[in-house]
Formats: C-alpha cells, structure tokens, sequence
C-alpha cells in the first residue's frame, strides 16, 4: 500500500466569469470531491489518485460589507472622540478594516486600518450627535480587506457633529427678564440693515425644542444660531454675518427663521459690507 502524499494547493484568481474552469477538475481520476463555505469564500477539496494527492482550491471572493455599524461617544464626559463598532467579518484570509473619514463637504479620504471591531478617531474631540450653532458634520464608514488585497462595498456613513473652525464654542443666546410670553413671537433683527453684527429676538410660549438658522434669499441654509430644547420665555440670539464654517457671508438680503415643532416664523434682514 503507497503511502498519500498530502499537498495543499491554494489558488487566488480574479474572477473571469466562468465557473466552469473551476470545476473542470472533477473528471478522470479525481475523486472525493467536497465543497465547504467560509463567509464568502468557497474550497473546493479532492483526491488525486494519479498523484496519490489531496488537493485544495479556493475560490477568493471579496469580503462581505461590514454590518450593524454604530457610532458612540468615547469618554462622553472628557474630550468625547467619536467611536465606531460594528460586527466581525467572517472571512478565514481576512486582513482588517479601513476606516474612511469626510469632513464637512469634503471629499472621503482613508483614516487609518484596524484589525479591531471597533475604532476611536483620536484626532476629533467634542463630537457630538446634538448640532452646534457653527456645527461641521463628520462622516465615517468602513469596508473590509482580505489577505489578496480584495476590499468589501463601504458600509452606510456615521455621522457625528463638532465645532466649525469659524468660532470655538455656539453663539450665545441670552433670555430676557420679562417674565413668560402670550405668544410665539419673531421680532425684527436691529440694527437692519448691518455690519457686522446684529441682535434677533424672539419669545417661545411653551417650552420645547427650538431653532433659529439664517438662509440665502433663495433658501440656502448660512448658519444656525440655536438649536436646542428651550424654555418658554423671551430671548435674544446675536448673528456676526459668518457662514457655518466662520467664512464671511456676503453683502445681500438674508431669511431668518424662528421653528418650534410645526411652528415657523420668516423674516429678511440685510447685511451691508
């Protein structure tokens, strides 16, 4: 009786849409064929009884997407970095993961490669899901990479809010002493018209969430002075003729809006350079 010799043959091809090429094989002497799964990777296993030889195809598909990607705040009370998990790949040849990162509208650029679940993007502190009033949103999503270099469809963005680079913390709104309004209320921003700087305010009659965000003439959304819960009562907001990015806006007729649950108030104010 000869003794087996055992020879382990991996093959990585690109696929040439044919599948027959790769079962030509079971013909002639090849016997015991077996076919096995691994995530999406198929192996094809036989016996060469010619070549008293056991032999091993694989057929290497790129990874699976990555799923159930979720987006945390790491250190919340800290410096609060934005945070990604997501489910393992299961993939035997698999390497790790990229990490893709935009910023604003910019365009999507690799962060760095993990063989973790999980990623922390130490570069970005105050990250936040509430919006800022100079609030920059930044976007992550990620793919899986195999050990030939195959790269997986992007999974679906996590977007996290920070601070713009124009200002380093929201435009302050301040309340006014005058006790508890009879009505939602949008008064005209003074001085009107401006430069640079002017006052806008308004009155909640009961408390909830709010937003005040200036738009082009034509609707084109500029900054967001607030967006938050509020109390009911009488504020101020100020704006300083800076776009969400703290670039300058220019000269021209703007709409502020004062919204609160299915309640809108629109009014014009011009800015004069």
């Amino acid at each position: 009786m000869s003794l087996i010799q055992l020879q382990v043959i991996s093959i990585y091809s690109l696929w040439d849409g044919s599948w027959e090429t790769y079962f030509i094989v079971f013909s002639g002497s090849y016997v015991n064929q077996q076919l096995s799964v691994n995530s999406n990777d198929i192996y094809v296993l036989w016996i060469d009884d010619d070549e008293n030889t056991l032999k091993l195809r694989q057929r290497d598909f790129a990874p699976l997407t990555p799923t159930d990607i979720a987006g945390s705040i790491e250190d919340p009370s800290g410096d609060k970095h934005p945070r990604l998990d997501w489910n393992a790949n299961g993939e035997a040849d698999l390497s790790g993961y990229e990490i893709h990162k935009k910023v604003g509208s910019g365009n999507w650029a690799l962060l760095a490669t993990t063989a973790n679940t999980y990623y922390v993007d130490e570069t970005v502190t105050g990250a936040s899901f509430q919006q800022y009033s100079n609030n920059v949103v930044i976007s992550y999503k990620i793919r899986a990479k195999d050990l030939q270099n195959h790269l997986s469809d992007f999974s679906s963005p996590v977007d996290f809010n920070t601070r713009g680079s124009g200002q380093d913390k929201p435009i302050s709104w301040k309340p006014l002493d005058s006790g508890v309004p009879g009505e939602f209320s949008l008064l005209q921003n003074y001085p009107n018209p401006f430069n640079p700087l002017t006052t806008i305010q308004f009155s909640l009659k009961e408390a909830g969430p709010a937003e005040v965000a200036v738009y082009s003439i034509d609707g084109r959304g500029i900054a967001t002075l607030v967006n938050e819960f509020m109390e009911a009562g009488m504020y101020h907001v100020q704006w300083d003729g800076k776009d969400q990015q703290g670039n300058p806006a220019s000269s021209g007729m703007y709409l502020y809006q004062l919204k609160t649950g299915e309640q809108r108030l629109v009014k014009k104010m011009m800015l004069i350079k």
